[in-house]
């Protein structure tokens, strides 16, 4: 039997106090999500990144039991400290106990930013370095992709 594979699409902006002023004319190449984990009744999501203070990141999150529907603020919460980002989400109060398998991307994009941010990452992405840089759309993204299995 399939497991129907829900997406909830989450757009959130991220002000992180990463210490990068606007003078300053260094690449970026810290992007990675580094840990998923359930911690009670929330999915907990560590990641590393080194962008301007203001940066906005896009995540998609796709797994069983969300109805694609991101809630209330109350069910997504984001903390962003220098170098490092936390994202928490409330999980359905009617999971099953079984392995919950999925896929999370976070994303950041040049063209959605803020003039301050582009500025400091160039307007498509000129100083996004590193092996989680694509290019997509005529402009280079950070983008990084995990599959998971989580046990509840």
């Amino acid at each position: 039997m399939k497991r129907p594979l829900l997406i909830l699409a989450i757009c959130m902006a991220i002000f992180a106090a990463l210490g990068v002023s606007a003078a300053d004319a260094s690449d970026f190449s810290l992007f990675e999500i580094r840990e998923i984990a359930v911690k009670g009744s929330k999915l907990h999501i560590r990641g590393d990144a080194d962008l301007p203070e203001g940066a906005m990141l896009n995540i998609a999150l796709h797994f069983p039991g969300f109805d694609g529907k991101p809630g209330n603020k109350k069910d997504i919460k984001v903390h962003v400290n220098k170098n490092h980002f936390f994202i928490q989400v409330r999980l359905p109060k009617d999971r099953k106990d079984c392995p919950w398998i999925g896929i999370l991307r976070a994303i950041f994009r040049p063209s959605l930013q803020e003039e301050k941010i582009k500025k400091q990452v160039g307007p498509k992405g000129e100083h996004l370095k590193g092996i989680k840089v694509r290019f997509e759309n005529g402009e280079n993204i950070f983008f990084d992709e995990r599959d998971f299995s989580l046990e509840l």
